[in-house]
C-alpha cells in the first residue's frame, strides 16, 4: 500500500505544473484525475506523461529506459545466427519522418553475435557495425557488405566482395575469393588476410580480441518473470480491468487498454485480437500469449507500450506492437525459453534472451529482435528505429545512485556509465555493445551513402 502511495504522489508532483485542479484516486495509479476529461472511457482520468514505473535491482525507473540498452542493435543473439536466406538491416528515426529506403542515412542498424553465424544465403548486407565473437570458422556463400565496423572472432571465408565502411578487427584468418576494401584501419593478429585485391589505408598487426556484442550474462539478463509478479499484486487494474479480459478468445477481439500498470492472466485462444493503446502503458501477462490469430497493439499518438510475458510468447499470425512508422514505441520483454516462430511482419522490439526465435517464410522486422538464439529459412529484413537509444527521456524518476550503472545497464538517452555514474563517454569503449561515441553520446555507428 506504502508503494501504491509513494507511486501517486510521484505522478501527482510530476503533473501538477501541467494539470491543475488534478488529483489522483487510489486503485488508478498511472492515471490522474480530472473532472473535466473524460477521454478514459468516461471515467474522468487522463493518462500520465510517462510510461509507468517498475522495480529492478531495488531501485524505481520508468518501464521505457528498459529499453536503450537491451535494443542498441537490430538483431543481437545470445548464441548462434543461421540464416538460409540473405541477411539484410537498414536504420532510420522515427523521429524524423517515415522510413525512406532512398535516405542517406539508412544505416546504424547492428548485428551482434556471441556465438557463431552461419550462412547459405547469397550474401549479408548490414547496415551498421557487424560483430561475431564466437571462435567458430565461418564462411560466407556471398558476398559481406559492413556499412560500419566489422569484428570476427575465428576464422573466416567468404566466396564474394567483402567492403567494410570503417574498421575491421580479424582475430583469426581470413581469406576471400572477390576484393576485400576496408575504409578504416584493418587490424589482423597473426595471419595476413588475403583477398584479391586487399585495400585497406591502414593496416596493423595486433592481438585482437572480439567482446561479447550482446549482454547475455546471467546478471545482465532482466527478470522479467519477477516484474510481472510484482505487477500481479500492485497494479492499476482496478474495479475497471478483469485480468481474464483477453483469457479465452474465441474470435476477433478489439478491447481497449487503460494507460498505467495492467495486469492480464494471459492472452490465448483463437482469432484476432487487436488493443486499443491510449498513452503510456505497461502490460503484465501471468502467463503466455498464445494466440491462434494475430495480436495487433494499435498506438495513440504519443503512445508508448512495454509489454512483459513471464513465460511464453506464440502468435501464428503477425505480431504488432506498434506501427512501422514508429517501431522505438512498442516493446515486448519474454521471460519464458519457449521457441518463438515469427510471422511477417514484426513489428516493436522484442527481448528474449532464453528463447530461439526465428522465421520458416520471408520475415520482416520493423524494429529489432535480442534472442536467445535466431534462426531463419528465408530471407530476413531489419529496418531499426534509432530513436530506440532516447525511450525514457522523458521519465521523471530518479536517476540511477553512483555505483549501481554498468556498461550495459540503467543509462540512457545516449549516456555511459563511467566510473559508475551515467554521464558523457569519453571513448567507444564506454558504450554498450557496438555503439561509438559521438560528441560525448553514445549512438549507433551511421555511415552516410
Amino acid at each position: 500500500m506504502i508503494s501504491k502511495i509513494r507511486r501517486g504522489w510521484q505522478l501527482l508532483l510530476m503533473l501538477v505544473p501541467l494539470l491543475t485542479g488534478c488529483s489522483e484516486t487510489p486503485g488508478l495509479l498511472g492515471r490522474m484525475g480530472d473532472p473535466s476529461t473524460t477521454d478514459d472511457g468516461g471515467s474522468g482520468y487522463i493518462c500520465a506523461l510517462t510510461s509507468p514505473t517498475v522495480t529492478v535491482q531495488g531501485f524505481a525507473t520508468c518501464t521505457a529506459r528498459l529499453a536503450p540498452s537491451r535494443f542498441s542493435s537490430a538483431l543481437c543473439v545470445c548464441t548462434d545466427l543461421g540464416m538460409s536466406g540473405s541477411l539484410t538491416t537498414r536504420g532510420f528515426n522515427s523521429s524524423r519522418g517515415p522510413y525512406q529506403a532512398t535516405q542517406s542515412d539508412n544505416s546504424g542498424a547492428a548485428v551482434g553475435v556471441n556465438g557463431t553465424y552461419s550462412s547459405v544465403s547469397a550474401g549479408t548486407d548490414i547496415a551498421g557495425s557487424f560483430s561475431i565473437a564466437g571462435a567458430s570458422s565461418i564462411r560466407f556463400l556471398g558476398s559481406l557488405l559492413v556499412r560500419g565496423d566489422l569484428r570476427i572472432g575465428g576464422n573466416a571465408t567468404v566466396g564474394g566482395t567483402t567492403t567494410v565502411a570503417r574498421d575491421a578487427w580479424l582475430a583469426g584468418t581470413f581469406e576471400d575469393f572477390g576484393p576485400l576494401l576496408v575504409g578504416g584501419i584493418l587490424y589482423w593478429q597473426s595471419v595476413a588476410p588475403v583477398a584479391f585485391p586487399l585495400n585497406a589505408p591502414r593496416r596493423q598487426q595486433q592481438a585482437v580480441t572480439v567482446p561479447a556484442p550482446c549482454p547475455c550474462g546471467e546478471g545482465d539478463l532482466l527478470d522479467v518473470g519477477g516484474l510481472v509478479d510484482a505487477a500481479s499484486t500492485d497494479n492499476d487494474n482496478g474495479s475497471f480491468v478483469d485480468e481474464n479480459v483477453l483469457a479465452t478468445v474465441s474470435a476477433d477481439r478489439e478491447w481497449d487498454l487503460p494507460c498505467g500498470r495492467i495486469h492480464l492472466s494471459q492472452i490465448a485462444g483463437t482469432g484476432n485480437v487487436v488493443v486499443n493503446v491510449q498513452g503510456p502503458s505497461a502490460l503484465f501477462i501471468g502467463g503466455s500469449i498464445a494466440l491462434k490469430g494475430s495480436l495487433t497493439f494499435r498506438l495513440a499518438p504519443g503512445a508508448e507500450l512495454d509489454v512483459f510475458v513471464k513465460q511464453n510468447l506464440g502468435v501464428q499470425g503477425p505480431l504488432n506492437l506498434t506501427d512501422k512508422n514508429r517501431p522505438s514505441a512498442g516493446r515486448a520483454y519474454i521471460g519464458g525459453t519457449q521457441a518463438i516462430p515469427l510471422a511477417t511482419p514484426f513489428v516493436g522490439n522484442l527481448y528474449a534472451p532464453r528463447a530461439l526465435v526465428g522465421s520458416t517464410p520471408l520475415l520482416e522486422v520493423w524494429g529489432s529482435i535480442f534472442a536467445g538464439g535466431f534462426q531463419c529459412g528465408s530471407p530476413a529484413i531489419f529496418v531499426f528505429d534509432r530513436d530506440i537509444i532516447n525511450a525514457g527521456n522523458d521519465c521523471t524518476a530518479p536517476t540511477p545512485p553512483s555505483g549501481l550503472c554498468t556498461q550495459c545497464e540503467w543509462c540512457y538517452g545516449g549516456a555511459a556509465c563511467v566510473d559508475g555514474v551515467c554521464t558523457a563517454c569519453r571513448s567507444d569503449s564506454d558504450c554498450c555493445g557496438q555503439a561509438i561515441c559521438a560528441n560525448g553520446r553514445c549512438e549507433p555507428l551511421v555511415s552516410i551513402q
